[in-house]
């Protein structure tokens, strides 16, 4: 899972939350700063909606809790919980 893409579905998800368009919204994050730094409420709100249009469960732990701060550290979390899970998948069949 590549953490581009990941941040692409993040933001637009963000973004349809808020009912904001997109672009502006991004706009917005990076100049706030380079994570794009995201209040954690607002990440929590979508958190369903991402797992299932990725097809990934998030683990509820301190490292899930802390990647919800950015958008680039809940990409992050969310690509390398998939490749965890993708490989616990192989490792069983």
């Amino acid at each position: 899972m590549d953490e581009a893409a990941v941040q692409a579905v993040i933001l637009d998800l963000l973004a349809q939350d808020l009912g904001r368009d997109r672009q502006t919204l991004v706009d917005e994050l990076r100049k706030k700063g380079p994570g794009m730094p995201i209040d954690s409420v607002l990440a929590v709100d979508i958190l369903t909606t991402l797992e299932d249009r990725l097809g990934v469960r998030l683990p509820e732990d301190h490292l899930t809790a802390a990647s919800l701060r950015s958008v680039r550290g809940y990409a992050r979390r969310v690509c390398a919980i998939a490749a965890e899970q993708t490989k616990a998948r192989k490792a069983g069949a």
